[in-house]
């Protein structure tokens, strides 16, 4: 886990830095393809975004939860971290 931070101008900087070698990873397979991931920050869990290439299919990797989106999957939770709906809901604030 990492903490939060302002990505600018770093290659892969939209990657947490904890998973950048497991997106590799899954980017590396011929079926599948990241869209979109992060650590979780110690509030919400480890969340991967991935497009099946042979179905089209959307989907949270590690649930297998559909994601009815093709793109802003993540919901902004008002202390600077993100968390997927569909995944998890925002504790109590």
């Amino acid at each position: 886990m990492c903490k939060a931070t302002t990505y600018k101008k770093r290659p892969n900087a939209r990657i947490d830095f904890c998973i950048r070698n497991l997106i590799r990873a899954i980017n590396n397979s011929p079926f599948i393809v990241t869209m979109a991931s992060c650590c979780g920050h110690g509030v919400y869990p480890l969340t991967i975004v991935v497009k099946d290439l042979t179905s089209k299919r959307i989907y949270e990797l590690l649930t297998d939860t559909t994601i009815p989106r093709t793109r802003n999957f993540y919901k902004h939770d008002g202390n600077g971290l993100y968390f997927i709906p569909e995944v998890t809901e925002p504790t109590a604030e």
